[in-house]
């Protein structure tokens, strides 16, 4: 296991003993991220009518895991600093632990138009807990990634 916190001797040296492995092996990162949006595509069915949904939730910190093969990660060493890391540059991150998020739900699409008494009664549910979740994203930006922990075979 290796912490790397992107100085450049931490760096040049975490490369080096990379470079000792499979290239096909695989490396698992977990990352530290703040500011993490969460974007959750949700269906479900109330007042027996189909919706769907999106709901955004910011995360004020995150910690995320990636698996990537040892080969990939030599190379995106090789070019990016911490500071310069971002969604863009990890295939599948999963999501081990949040703190603090607030959310909003927007893009609600319902099969058919609720009825007036039906709009009143939404009041009084939840959305988000009323339907499943079909799709998820996350979006984090190059400069939120606090700390990088990775293990390998070494």
């Amino acid at each position: 296991m290796a912490v790397c916190n992107f100085n450049d001797f931490e760096k040049k040296e975490i490369i080096t003993e990379l470079k000792k492995n499979n290239p096909q092996d695989s490396a698992y990162i977990t990352l530290e991220v703040k500011n993490l949006i969460e974007l959750r595509q949700h269906a479900g069915i109330l007042f027996d009518k189909n919706f769907s949904c999106e709901i955004k939730i910011e995360w004020a910190t995150a910690k995320l895991e990636n698996e990537i093969s040892v080969e990939s990660l030599i190379a995106l060493l090789e070019k990016k600093d911490i500071l310069d890391l971002s969604i863009d540059d990890f295939n599948a991150c999963s999501i081990l632990k949040t703190v603090d998020g607030n959310n909003s739900i927007s893009n609600i699409k319902w099969e058919t138009p609720l009825t007036e008494a039906e709009k009143i009664e939404l009041e009084n549910h939840n959305l988000e807990w009323e339907s499943d979740i079909n799709g998820t994203q996350l979006l984090f930006n190059p400069g939120n990634v606090d700390s990088m922990i990775i293990e390998y075979n070494n």
